[in-house]
């Protein structure tokens, strides 16, 4: 019986500090107006107390009506419902390959020009964006 008490609480021991290991970052949404560029992460804009703070970029397919295939992007950030908003749009199928390959809890960074035109995006998907889990 003690036998088995003690590998109970060596599996938890160790089952709890597995999980609670590993680091995780925050990095806020940024939004830079002048040099007409945007970055953070998914992760911090969701769980931020600010209910506007977003970040994310997004595509949409779709067949015209001679068959052939429209593809186009965008990506979108906000501090706030009236103060700084970016947003821009892409038809390059190189960014609209980047966007496709974000994933959840993605770093993002963008920038466009004064069309509203996508002129970067990139994406950096690492463990320590991940949400950090604690137990009581």
């Amino acid at each position: 019986m003690r036998l088995k008490t003690l590998l109970i609480a060596a599996t938890l021991t160790f089952s709890t500090s597995a999980v609670m290991a590993g680091k995780s970052t925050d990095a806020n949404v940024e939004i830079d107006m002048e040099l007409m560029s945007a970055t953070g992460n998914m992760k911090t804009a969701r769980f931020s107390k600010n209910k506007e703070e977003l970040i994310g970029c997004g595509t949409r397919t779709a067949v015209n009506p001679d068959g052939s295939i429209f593809q186009w992007g965008f990506c979108q950030a906000s501090l706030s419902d009236e103060e700084e908003n970016a947003f821009c749009f892409t038809q390059d199928s190189n960014l609209v390959t980047e966007i496709n390959a974000i994933s959840d809890f993605s770093y993002i960074t963008f920038r466009w020009n004064e069309e509203g035109d996508c002129t970067y995006i990139g994406h950096s998907t690492q463990s320590f964006y991940l949400p950090g889990k604690k137990f009581k």
